[in-house]
């Protein structure tokens, strides 16, 4: 009886909207001091190499959005399988919001005069929203199964005869 309770406590957890923002927050923070602290660190290992620092952006970009990626798809969001397909498109709203962030802020900076740091830390907080609404309807969505029947037409919605 106790292992069914935790079992059902478990599965409330997992299914929990409110626990799922407590572990997409909690998750978020680790994913930010684990970006803080990626680039400075390459930097300090291959310090001879530092005229090519962009490199390193890129590298760190691609280690923070791999990192992140595991972390959301294990701790917060705890899907199975999928690897490659859930990886795109977490890596393609990165990308996105890379190449965004590159086109909004010089426009709030150069166009609407607005101060560098907090135009960056707007669009930092709108994509920490965007990115739990994402992940969660797009990147790590739980697939839907017709478990009455394994047809075809039965998972398009349309039902057979005598079904």
């Amino acid at each position: 009886m106790n292992s069914l309770v935790v079992r059902l406590g478990a599965t409330r957890r997992r299914l929990d909207p409110d626990w799922m923002r407590s572990r997409f927050l909690a998750v978020g923070v680790l994913n930010t001091l684990f970006g803080l602290g990626i680039f400075p660190l390459l930097m300090w290992i291959f310090w001879p190499y530092r005229r090519y620092y962009l490199a390193f952006v890129v590298v760190s970009f691609i280690l923070c959005t791999t990192f992140s990626y595991l972390t959301n798809k294990f701790l917060t969001f705890r899907t199975k399988g999928r690897y490659l397909s859930e990886l795109g498109k977490f890596a393609s709203f990165y990308l996105g919001g890379f190449i965004g962030n590159l086109t909004i802020l010089p426009l709030c900076v150069e166009i609407f005069h607005l101060p560098i740091v907090p135009s960056q830390l707007a669009y930092s907080v709108l994509g920490t929203f965007l990115a739990y609404f994402w992940h969660g309807h797009v990147t790590f969505r739980s697939r839907k199964i017709n478990r009455r029947s394994s047809t075809p037409e039965s998972q398009s919605g349309t039902l057979r005869a005598g079904e």
